[in-house]
């Protein structure tokens, strides 16, 4: 479908590109704390339209065509619970916002995203770069945060994996 023509048909039935995506993403147990430190650091009036992240999360792959997690089944098999290491804050930005994230190391988080890019997907972005987002927020209201240490060094063990299709309908997977 020409681009044009599937932006016309999205914006006719009030959705987006994105929305027409799934997702896998590994949960972050015992991180709980994170959403209540961010809205202590992020004043309410600095947020954009999505607000705060309120499920602490690593996205591995977005933008799937599935909307069946059984069809992730087959790259689930050999994944065994693996370390990441959140680090400093950073954000990614275009004109109508900033992502306000943390940023993750795990060589796992590379080998997973791979595994998956196999899946019949839509890429859009050029690199995968781990991350938990912390929040969405009106362009550089919140730059004081960036570089700031505040999660860096802390580990989480990833003991399940989420696919959410887009209705946002979650299916776990116990690792």
């Amino acid at each position: 479908m020409p681009t044009q023509l599937a932006d016309a048909f999205f914006s006719i039935f009030g959705l987006t590109r994105a929305s027409k995506f799934s997702c896998v993403m590994a949960w972050l147990n015992g991180a709980d704390y994170i959403p209540n430190i961010t809205k202590e650091l992020i004043p309410i009036e600095s947020l954009a339209e999505d607000g705060y992240e309120n499920e602490s999360h690593i996205t591995l792959m977005f933008g799937l065509h599935t909307e069946n997690p059984i069809d992730i089944l087959k790259y689930m098999h050999d994944i065994k619970p693996f370390e990441v290491t959140l680090g400093k804050i950073s954000k990614f930005s275009n004109k109508e916002y900033d992502v306000i994230k943390v940023d993750v190391s795990g060589s796992e988080l590379y080998r997973i995203n791979s595994l998956l890019k196999s899946m019949p997907h839509t890429n859009l972005y050029s690199e995968y770069i781990p991350h938990l987002t912390l929040a969405y927020v009106k362009p550089n209201l919140c730059d004081y945060l960036i570089g700031t240490d505040i999660f860096s060094n802390h580990n989480f063990t990833i003991k399940q994996l989420v696919f959410s299709d887009y209705n946002n309908n979650k299916t776990i997977y116990k690792l």
